[in-house]
């Protein structure tokens, strides 16, 4: 074989595995006799030995990870690539107690001179420099974005005030200007509208910073209009049960929650589901809405892990819960049932209820 081919040939082969190797989700593990952590590929075969500890909090590695590795008395901190590319050393961006976690191949970093946020890319490099007080993580290539902003004190609490609140994307050009944050906003639903587009009762219209019309589903009303529309139109039917999730939690007061197949909900607790969620037909009958997380501590079985990100925090900007209390009585005492529908990438689906009324 001519050897210019036989050279293309290894040269194909080894960035075919190599590629292989970088797009190999890497699963932590934990050293029982140091506490140290390192990382396996889905072989079970080391790829990182033990040696990280605090603020290393990924149980999964795509491209680039937070990791803290002790030195003598301190620890480092730093980026890590599957390459083995550190960036970003003594540059954690650190929120509720914990450093970021990567989305959609993106890691925020904090520069620990200004303060100020950016980005890394899975191979490390600053595509969004460190220019803005805070950015949020990566969703469908956006993010919020907020610049010029203050730090202001409340007692023991410090927050931003003021500032440019914008939606930008990850290569950092400005989509939407005065584009404040909102957990209803689902930047998975961009779309792009002409001037003779028709409203929809569910999506929220925005003016973008080179005069394009976007527009995103807002989850509350996108929400309320399957609630009212088509949810409710099942309760007496037996489709209602195929808007159950694979698995449904329900509170039990001796034995608290209880997480089963939906095939194992007994019939009567199916019946007072439907009798439950008919009081939202009422119009006299109080219920509300409340957008929250999936809750990790409950929701732990496999089923559940694609709405979690590498760090085992629910993925909320695309797969929010709608939560809905409805208000009831017991012995007299108000009281309040609740319906918890997980957002999949189907439609709403129950996955939990806690019933308390008569």
């Amino acid at each position: 074989m001519n050897k210019k081919i036989l050279l293309s040939y290894i040269l194909l082969f080894a960035s075919i595995i190599t590629s292989a190797q970088e797009n190999d989700v890497w699963y932590s593990f934990e050293d029982n006799k140091t506490q140290l952590i390192g990382f396996k590929d889905s072989n079970a075969n080391v790829k990182i030995a033990p040696k990280f500890g605090l603020f290393t909090r990924a149980n999964k590695f795509d491209k680039i990870i937070a990791v803290a590795e002790p030195k003598s008395n301190r620890f480092e901190s730093y980026y890590l690539t599957k390459t083995g590319k550190k960036v970003g050393v003594g540059s954690m961006h650190i929120y509720d107690n914990g450093v970021d976690c990567e989305s959609e191949g993106f890691i925020r970093f904090r520069d620990h001179k200004t303060g100020k946020v950016g980005l890394f890319d899975g191979d490390g490099n600053v595509v969004i420099p460190p220019i803005y007080n805070d950015v949020l993580s990566v969703h469908n290539k956006m993010l919020f974005a907020l610049q010029g902003a203050s730090m202001r004190r409340d007692g023991e609490h410090s927050f931003f005030a003021g500032g440019v609140e914008t939606l930008i994307d990850t290569k950092n050009n400005t989509l939407i200007k005065n584009f404040s944050l909102d957990e209803n906003i689902n930047l998975y639903s961009i779309a792009t509208e002409d001037k003779k587009h028709l409203v929809s009762p569910i999506r929220d219209y925005f003016e973008g910073e080179d005069g394009t019309r976007y527009s995103f589903i807002n989850y509350e009303k996108e929400f309320h209009y399957w609630f009212e529309s088509v949810l409710k139109k099942e309760l007496e039917s037996e489709k209602i049960e195929k808007h159950f999730f694979d698995k449904v939690s329900y509170w039990d007061d001796n034995f608290g929650w209880i997480l089963v197949q939906k095939k194992d909900l007994k019939p009567e607790l199916v019946n007072n589901i439907r009798i439950k969620l008919k009081r939202a037909n009422s119009k006299d009958e109080e219920y509300q809405i409340f957008l929250e997380d999936l809750n990790k501590f409950i929701y732990e079985s496999k089923e559940f892990e694609p709405f979690f990100d590498n760090c085992n925090d629910a993925i909320k900007a695309k797969y929010p819960v709608m939560t809905v209390v409805i208000m009831g009585k017991n012995k007299g005492k108000e009281v309040q049932d609740h319906f918890e529908f997980l957002r999949t990438d189907d439609e709403y689906k129950l996955i939990g209820l806690s019933i308390k009324s008569e």
